[in-house]
């Protein structure tokens, strides 16, 4: 019986296969990836994300009991693969590799002012090596699955990588940067979903630094790939841009005349075709560019190009005569020497890409309006862009009265008609800014003014200016909702105005007629109905009018009438008797 139950005991005993430990799982680059979006990578800020790993790490090391030290003391601790029990332990090594890259690349961008802080950033991305290895080593002692032996592996080459990188190591470089971009393609195609996009990105991020160490190895063929290398750095790395020049110095070697409004120009000074160079490329350049701060990036670059080539120019033509006279603001006689010319054409590339500059702002300012553009930085207002136009339009007006332009009547009528449109666009902004403060009647002349320009502008604009055309529609559509809107506000203003007054009106006391209060408005009263109200007065009262004027006969005072003194009888009274005798007898006579 009891040997029955013994065996019955050794029988439900589970199998040992039950009692091995789980494969440990992580996704680095996901992990990786979520947490620096999320504290300060978005920007930039590396410091932040170096502290934030600063404290992931704290926590983690006391979760897993192995916290380095008691209260003020630090006591080291190395961990060993048994002491990896789950995926947190995994997290230690690749947090302080994080933390060490974090910092190493915060010292890069501080050492174009300190370069002594190079030598800082390199001693941290090695410190950022030994923790990948380390990471590495882990897996490969512990039981992981195979995505994340692959991931930690692709993680460790691509910081060696970019070690090797900043050291200019360019063959060890490119090598482990290939190593790491073909583990995140294999990972692309064994997996679906939104999970790729990470992996996808991360080989878009490593392309370029690959073109930069070929170019170094010896592969020149084209400057077009350097290009987009500093497009995808930021425009931070001197020393790339140090490479770009060399190598469009040995392009420019081929560049000895430039034509320009159907006259050619000699290009002698190195410099100078260096920048002309750039300035073609620079078009391509700004297309490529992802967001708008990076095409203003690269307009400041072009246009401190072009004052530098500018002031070689003038170096060369100090002592040119006709030059000091065009300098001291004086007219000269028919056409301007050619290398004068090519001094105005600098000068006209100058402000032209400032314009282009302002233009982009624009663009950056409209989808900013009542925002600011960065965290510190005032508000954007409908006045900033007003400003920005009025900017352009002195900009054109210097290119009309540029030295040996004068005289171009089809760039001139182009340049005035820029101008006409440029004014349409500053009186709507100037507008918008004027119904942010309520002055209606100022809102209505400004749009009426627009208008004038966008017809104008309509007229005297050429037939391939196609983009221009279709912002003066869209501005005039805009012109005609901001009237709308302002004649809406300006009634709701007056109305909150004279509700007081209003309210104290009654056309219950009012006696009179309808009709001899037409002008005025009352509010309604629900006692009053059109039954009540007594339109007119019938009969209606008698008024007083004028009598007929009486007319008076003044050519009567110019008549000369005849003398009838002889048709008259007299009679002879003799004296006083005689007047009294008749008298008496008239009363008392003789019957």
């Amino acid at each position: 019986m009891a040997d029955g139950e013994e065996g019955r005991d050794v029988e439900e005993v589970p199998p040992t296969e039950q009692n091995e430990p789980r494969a440990l799982a992580m996704e680095v680059l996901a992990v990786i990836k979520e947490s620096q979006q999320q504290h300060g990578l978005r920007h930039g800020d590396y410091q932040r994300y170096r502290t934030y790993c600063s404290r992931r790490l704290r926590r983690i090391r006391k979760c897993v009991s192995l916290a380095q030290g008691v209260r003020q003391r630090f006591l080291p601790k190395h961990m060993t693969a048994e002491q990896v029990v789950d995926e947190r332990c995994l997290y230690i090594p690749l947090v302080e590799a994080e933390r060490c890259w974090s910092y190493a690349m915060q010292l890069k961008a501080e050492s174009l002012e300190e370069h002594r802080k190079k030598h800082h950033m390199v001693n941290k991305l090695r410190k950022a090596e030994r923790y990948a290895q380390e990471l590495s080593d882990l897996c490969d002692k512990v039981n992981v699955d195979p995505r994340t032996k692959l991931e930690v592996q692709a993680y460790k080459e691509w910081m060696s990588g970019t070690l090797h990188f900043e050291l200019k190591q360019w063959n060890s470089a490119m090598e482990l940067l290939t190593r790491a971009k073909v583990i995140y393609e294999k990972m692309c195609e064994a997996l679906s979903g939104d999970a790729v996009l990470i992996y996808k990105q991360k080989v878009t991020d490593i392309e370029p630094s690959i073109r930069y160490c070929a170019y170094n190895i010896g592969d020149t063929s084209a400057v077009d790939d350097l290009v987009g290398i500093r497009l995808a750095m930021g425009h931070t790395d001197t020393v790339l841009d140090e490479l770009i020049q060399k190598s469009r110095e040995r392009q420019a070697g081929s560049l000895h005349e430039v034509t320009w409004r159907g006259r050619v120009m000699s290009v002698k000074s190195d410099k100078v075709r260096v920048f002309l160079l750039a300035e073609r490329e620079s078009e391509e350049e700004v297309k490529a560019a992802g967001d708008l701060e990076t095409k203003i990036t690269v307009y400041d670059r072009i246009i401190k190009d072009c004052i530098e080539s500018l002031q070689v120019i003038k170096e060369d033509l100090k002592s040119d005569p006709t030059f000091r006279q065009i300098q001291r603001g004086q007219e000269i006689e028919g056409r301007v020497p050619l290398q004068i010319f090519l001094h105005t054409y600098l000068q006209y590339i100058k402000i032209k890409k400032t314009i282009q500059r302002y233009l982009v702002m624009i663009e950056l300012y409209r989808g900013l309006l009542g925002q600011p553009v960065s965290d510190g930085q005032k508000v954007i207002r409908p006045q900033d862009i007003a400003r920005l136009y009025e900017m352009i339009i002195q900009g054109l007006g210097e290119m009309i009265s540029l030295p040996g332009l004068q005289g171009d009547a089809e760039l001139e009528e182009e340049l005035q008609a820029d101008i006409i449109a440029n004014k349409a666009f500053r009186c709507y902004y100037l507008a918008k800014s004027f119904a942010v403060n309520k002055q209606w009647p100022e809102v209505v002349a400004l749009t009426k003014r627009s208008k004038e320009y966008i017809e104008m502008a309509q007229q005297r604009l050429a037939s391939q200016q196609i983009e221009i055309r279709a912002e003066l529609e869209a501005v005039l559509k805009q012109i005609d909702a901001l009237l709308i809107q302002t004649q809406a506000s300006s009634i709701l203003d007056s109305s909150q105005d004279l509700s007081g007054d209003m309210a104290k009106l009654s056309i219950t006391a009012d006696k009179r007629v309808l009709i001899d209060r037409l002008d005025e408005y009352l509010p309604e009263d629900p006692k009053v109905s059109a039954k009540n109200i007594t339109l007119i007065k019938s009969p209606p009262l008698m008024q007083p009018i004028p009598c007929k004027p009486m007319l008076y006969d003044l050519a009567g005072n110019h008549l000369q009438l005849p003398n009838l003194s002889h048709k008259v009888e007299t009679q002879q009274r003799a004296g006083l008797s005689g007047f009294v005798k008749s008298w008496i007898g008239g009363w008392g006579g003789k019957k």
